[in-house]
């Protein structure tokens, strides 16, 4: 995934996800885009926000950016690729602080 781009017009790339091992995204991004190959995009936003995900997503720029741009955009894949973008970086986050906490 390319870096967060923060320009004066606040205009935001991908999310920038280097910290997070690269295996681990990816495998997580494969998740969440195989499920919602199936089954569609339409219910991933709903799936983020009945997961009461919304003031995580809220409480950090580069998600609310990136949430604003994939709930405005006319384009259905960036609207996806946006809203899989956040799902990917959540769940790539609560597998790596399951593991790290030793939660099960």
């Amino acid at each position: 995934m390319a870096n967060v781009i923060n320009s004066a017009s606040e205009e935001i790339g991908d999310i920038d996800l280097n910290f997070l091992p690269a295996d681990l995204t990816a495998q997580c991004r494969n998740l969440i885009e195989s499920y919602h190959d199936i089954h569609g995009y339409a219910c991933l936003p709903d799936m983020l926000w009945r997961a009461r995900l919304g003031p995580f997503i809220e409480r950090h720029h580069e998600f609310r950016q990136r949430l604003r741009k994939a709930s405005t955009t006319r384009s259905a894949k960036k609207s996806n690729q946006g809203f899989v973008e956040i799902a990917t970086a959540i769940l790539s986050l609560e597998i790596l602080a399951s593991s790290f906490a030793g939660w099960t």
